[in-house]
């Protein structure tokens, strides 16, 4: 079960169980499918969304609440299981006795817009929290917060992301239900990644999730539309490797003995986002940072996005705020650390804002290494 924790602030009612994500329809045949998904679906995600403000949806939505209700935390069947439209049902995979579904929990920046509160939600190894700052933007903006983060566990592994939407919420929701819909249950499934065909697959998840915002844009996009940044995490603790992909300047970094270090930090280049022009995978993956790292030795992975990073808005120090945040949470019980490390690393961004005056969504995640290899 999951371990929601409000914040400080008034307290605000949690959303209700059960509720689940949109399910997806299918891509059009007609559109290209040139990189290796691995087994990863391709198909297209939600109905159309419009960009009416903080807690809107698309009108068809079956998880629509009011901003703040809290996270989502649902069970999803693997991937093998899903249904394709028209009826005809995709080829299913034999799943273990006694294997459990994908538990995932999806934080939404469009349901998180109180001033300085910070959400934050576990489970099992992987904490992720969201707010909208500790300070009013000082920039040109759409939305109240932009963020996202997500987590998902399956039998085989540890998936968790963050992305920074640019323009309105919409393309970081898109890209986060993308990734909880369709890697999300494959990735964390028994013999499904492998060393050799992770660069091939993180490309045709960049692509597919790119798609995705674009298509959600249509024909309602009007110059410099919706876009984001995508950073996602994966532990497989069988094969010993923490797998990643980072798009964009939402930042990965590990931690071990020695300390903090950035590990995700974007090619040269520019900014480069998901919903910015409709490229391939493989130039996708060229923007972005994609690569392995043993889990020997790891203590923790964490994913945030700029409101901990940006110069003049978060901490001087992300490294050191992380270092922080990590250690004041191996102070607590173990199965409240991946939570802690969450919510304290989302607090000090949004001290940082307030100190300095000037804030900006922030987004993180945690996967407490010394969990997981435990559970295992």
């Amino acid at each position: 079960m999951g371990v929601p924790e409000a914040s400080p602030a008034p307290a605000r009612a949690r959303g209700r169980a059960g509720r689940r994500l949109p399910d997806a329809g299918e891509l059009p045949a007609h559109l290209p499918r040139g990189s290796d998904r691995g087994g990863v679906s391709g198909r297209h995600l939600v109905p159309a969304l419009h960009p009416r403000g903080a807690g809107a949806d698309h009108p068809r939505a079956p998880d629509r609440r009011k901003a703040g209700r809290g996270p989502l935390l649902r069970a999803q069947p693997a991937s093998g299981a899903r249904g394709r439209a028209g009826g005809a049902r995709a080829p299913q995979r034999t799943r273990p006795r006694g294997a459990r579904a994908l538990r995932a929990a999806l934080l939404r920046g469009r349901e998180h817009v109180e001033l300085g509160a910070v959400d934050a939600v576990a489970e099992g190894a992987a904490g992720i929290a969201i707010s909208r700052g500790g300070a009013l933007k000082a920039y040109a903006h759409h939305d109240p917060n932009e963020d996202g983060a997500l987590l998902a566990l399956g039998d085989a592994g540890v998936l968790v992301a963050v992305a920074d939407g640019h323009h309105g919420f919409e393309a970081a929701e898109v890209a986060l239900e993308y990734v909880a819909t369709h890697p999300a249950p494959h990735w964390t499934e028994p013999g499904t990644v492998r060393p050799a065909s992770w660069a091939r697959q993180a490309a045709a998840v960049l692509e597919d999730a790119n798609r995705a915002i674009l298509g959600e844009r249509g024909a309602r996009d009007e110059g410099y539309g919706p876009r984001t940044t995508l950073a996602l995490a994966l532990v497989r603790p069988a094969e010993g490797q923490l797998f990643y992909a980072a798009l964009g300047d939402s930042r990965l970094y590990v931690a071990d003995a020695e300390g903090v270090r950035d590990v995700g930090a974007p090619p040269a280049g520019g900014a480069a986002f998901l919903g910015q022009d409709a490229a391939a995978g493989a130039a996708l993956a060229a923007r972005a940072a994609v690569g392995q790292l043993p889990l020997a030795g790891l203590r923790a992975v964490v994913l945030a996005s700029d409101g901990l990073t940006q110069p003049g808005i978060g901490v001087d120090d992300p490294c050191g705020a992380i270092a922080q945040a990590l250690g004041a949470a191996a102070g607590e019980p173990a199965p409240l650390r991946p939570l802690a490390a969450a919510r304290g690393l989302a607090e000090r961004a949004c001290a940082a804002h307030r100190r300095r005056r000037s804030g900006d969504n922030v987004a993180c995640a945690v996967v407490w290494l010394e969990l997981e290899s435990a559970a295992g």
